[in-house]
């Protein structure tokens, strides 16, 4: 059997296990099965360059590889699915930061308004418990692609609304606005649409592109109505000098 058609087999073998380390295992096992492609990467560049290279620099190669890996997973690159908020919070108070909450359990994102509230309610009560600012918490009701779950988005709205009334002070929201539009044609026109029904619901922040125009008009324009800004004729460039 020849070297390139070993490739292919592994081609073709590969891309399916690939698919299936991507969308069904853990993120520590997704880690190690990251490392062992590394390894196994290295060993086969190595062996395309056997003459040139010598054992002390393949083995400090691999070594460096290792260590590479350990200091991620040390840091919780991989493993940051996995982090415990008991272990976030008391970070965000130390460097005092504010913090972003996304409303997720084990499950995914939450089917149902009742469920994201739930969510938000624990990390609430457990931002309160250890002390932090909830004038410091963003909750993010986690925005879904119009075009996969329409159904969601109006939830996703009235969730923003009943956040406000968990607690006193309530909690701040943010969204990812982009994920609304994510593979459809007019996203601009979508995005800034549900950016303007988003703040008309009590939106405090959202991740958005500050380079459309129109997008950054119609939140300026949203502000003014909603009395945060003072009108002149010229607001829109008066709030683009502050």
């Amino acid at each position: 059997m020849t070297a390139h058609t070993k490739r292919v087999i592994t081609t073709f073998v590969g891309i399916p296990f690939l698919f299936a380390v991507i969308h069904f295992v853990p993120p520590w096992g997704f880690t190690l099965v990251t490392f062992f492609v590394a390894l196994v990467s290295l060993n086969e560049f190595y062996a395309m360059m056997r003459s040139e290279a010598s054992k002390k620099v393949m083995c400090i190669n691999y070594a460096l590889t290792a260590i590479l890996f350990c200091a991620l997973l040390g840091r919780g690159v991989f493993f940051a699915p996995l982090v415990p908020f008991f272990v976030i919070v008391p970070l965000a108070l130390r460097y005092k930061a504010s913090l972003i909450a996304l409303t997720l359990d084990k499950k995914g994102v939450p089917q149902d308004k009742n469920r994201r509230l739930e969510l938000a309610a624990v990390i609430v009560a457990d931002c309160q418990e250890k002390g932090f600012p909830l004038e410091e918490l963003y909750i993010d009701p986690v925005v879904l692609p119009v075009n996969v779950a329409q159904t969601q988005l109006e939830d996703t709205l009235e969730s923003i609304e009943e956040f406000k009334i968990i607690s006193q002070p309530a909690p701040k929201t943010v969204v990812g606005l982009s994920n609304v539009s994510q593979g459809i044609q007019d996203r601009s026109l979508v995005n800034r649409t549900f950016l303007i029904m988003a703040i008309a619901s009590g939106l405090d922040a959202a991740i958005l592109d500050p380079l459309d125009k129109q997008l950054m008009d119609s939140l300026i324009t949203a502000e003014l109505i909603q009395n945060k800004q003072i009108y002149c004729d010229s607001f829109l460039q008066a709030y683009k000098k502050r």
